[in-house]
């Protein structure tokens, strides 16, 4: 997940522990411009092994049930009746 701007791309990384997801607030300013859109994203991230900066948020710590039970939420709440 992640926001785009023309002066850099904001995100937040997931990494799964024992107690659950460790979220992370991140960005990075090597992708940046209006060439930078939803579709290319990702694989250029992952071909340019763009350095992903810390933001200064503090990190979460979320159970696996919980991290889910909000995502469905979402999902929900974006569907078009």
């Amino acid at each position: 997940m992640f926001d785009l701007s023309d002066q850099y791309i904001n995100g937040i990384d997931l990494e799964k522990t024992k107690r659950g997801f460790k979220i992370k607030s991140v960005y990075t300013i090597e992708l940046q411009g209006y060439g930078v859109n939803i579709s290319t994203t990702d694989k250029r991230i992952e071909i340019n092994k763009v350095a992903r900066l810390p933001s200064k948020q503090p990190d979460w710590l979320i159970g696996e049930e919980a991290l889910f039970n909000g995502l469905n939420w979402s999902l929900e709440q974006l569907r078009v009746e």
